[in-house]
C-alpha cells in the first residue's frame, strides 16, 4: 500500500470482501480490518472506498455503510457501483440516508432488465454503457446530488462487446455515455 500510494498518489483506492455470506468474518472484524487499511492510506492522503458485491458477505449498500461507519475513519467510505447497487438489493431509503462523506466514488454502468446466466457472468461480461440499459442512473445521480455527494464519477464497464472495440472508440463511447447520463440527471449541466 505505502509504495503504491507514494508512486501514484491516488485520490482513493477500492477494497472489498470476497468471501460469501457464510464465510465472511463478523462485521465488527471486517470494520476493524477496514479501519486498519484506512489508517495506512491516511498516511498518504488517500481515501478508502469499500465496494459491496451482491454475491459476498458485504452484499449491499446498507451493509457496506454499516462497516464504514463502524470503522469510524474520516477517509473511509463506499464506492457506489451502479451495477452492484441495482443488481443487488437496491434500497432507496438507505441511499437517501447517506451523508456526503459516506461516498468516496461512484461507478456508472448499466445492464439489461434481466440477468442473463449467472450473476457473476452478467457483471463480468454483459455490462452496458451508462444509458444503454434499464438502470435508473438519472435517479441515482439525482439522489446522490440531493444529499450533497461530490466525488469522482467513472465508468466501469466489463463487456465482451466493448472490449472488442478499438481502445479510442471504447474510451470515447464510455465518456460520451456517462456525460449524457450526467447531463440528463443535472438538467444539461453534466
Amino acid at each position: 500500500l505505502h509504495t503504491m500510494a507514494d508512486v501514484f498518489a491516488p485520490h482513493h483506492m477500492n477494497v472489498g470482501v470476497l468471501q460469501g455470506p457464510g464465510e465472511v468474518a463478523p462485521l465488527d472484524q471486517v470494520a476493524g480490518r477496514f479501519a486498519r487499511v484506512c489508517d495506512a492510506a491516511a498516511e498518504h492522503g488517500t481515501r478508502v472506498a469499500l465496494e459491496f458485491l451482491p454475491w459476498t458477505g458485504v452484499a449491499d449498500l446498507g451493509t457496506a455503510v454499516d462497516v464504514v461507519r463502524a470503522a469510524g475513519r474520516p477517509n473511509g467510505g463506499v464506492v457506489l457501483d451502479a451495477w452492484h447497487y441495482f443488481r443487488g438489493r437496491p434500497d432507496e431509503a438507505r441511499l437517501r440516508s447517506l451523508t456526503p462523506g459516506d461516498v468516496v466514488a461512484v461507478q456508472l454502468d448499466d445492464a439489461d432488465a434481466e440477468v442473463v446466466g449467472a450473476l457473476f457472468e452478467d457483471t463480468m461480461y454483459r455490462r452496458r454503457l451508462p444509458g444503454e440499459g434499464t438502470f435508473d442512473l438519472v435517479g441515482l445521480i439525482q439522489a446522490l446530488d440531493g444529499i450533497g455527494v461530490d466525488v469522482p464519477y467513472s465508468v466501469e464497464i466489463m463487456s465482451t462487446v466493448e472490449q472488442a472495440r478499438p481502445v479510442e472508440d471504447a474510451a470515447r463511447r464510455a465518456h460520451d455515455s456517462a456525460a449524457a447520463v450526467l447531463a440528463a440527471a443535472r438538467g444539461g449541466a453534466g
